[in-house]
């Protein structure tokens, strides 16, 4: 048997003939309990309850060289549904998804979209952050105390966006 395709130092996984195969690659560990882990969930989810499926993920991918090299390799081995879990993840995919226009790319945040094949997802966030908002506000004032904190990872327009509707609340 031939050892399996590795990219990266990253195992490629094959696909299944027959299926429509879906792969998501993940920016930490598929068990880390929090936002990798809740992907995978989703993911296997989707393989138990949807027919015709097979799924697979990678884990740990870095963002940058490394995740377009992995985008790449899942793009030729034949996935026709690839996510990909971390902000960092958007440019890379939208280059590859210029390369394979038949496959479907989903960058699960982020900003960009070509309208054809590579598009982002994210729920209304801002709306629970704004109701947040308005919970400590009138908590703060309730104990008279007009401080409040909000704490962000990096500066992206995701987490800017966030930051200002917790404060608009």
């Amino acid at each position: 048997t031939a050892a399996p395709e590795k990219v990266g130092g990253f195992e490629i996984p094959e696909v299944q003939a027959g299926k429509f195969n879906i792969a998501m690659v993940l920016i930490g560990p598929h068990n880390d309990g929090g936002w990798s882990q809740a992907h995978y969930e989703g993911l296997e989810y989707v393989a138990k309850n949807v027919e015709g499926v097979n799924v697979a993920y990678i884990e740990n991918v870095p963002e940058g060289a490394d995740s377009e090299q992995v985008f790449r390799a899942l793009s030729r081995k034949g996935f026709n549904l690839i996510f990909g879990t971390s902000f960092g993840f958007m440019d890379p995919m939208e280059i590859v998804a210029g390369e394979f226009p038949d496959i479907t790319y989903i960058h699960i945040s982020g900003i960009k979209s070509n309208s054809t094949n590579f598009g982002n997802l994210f729920g209304g966030m801002e709306t629970m952050k704004y109701l947040g908002g308005m919970l400590a506000g009138a908590r703060a004032k309730l104990d008279g105390n007009p401080k409040l904190g909000y704490m962000a990872t990096f500066p992206i327009p995701e987490e800017l966006r966030l930051g200002n509707a917790i404060a608009l609340g």
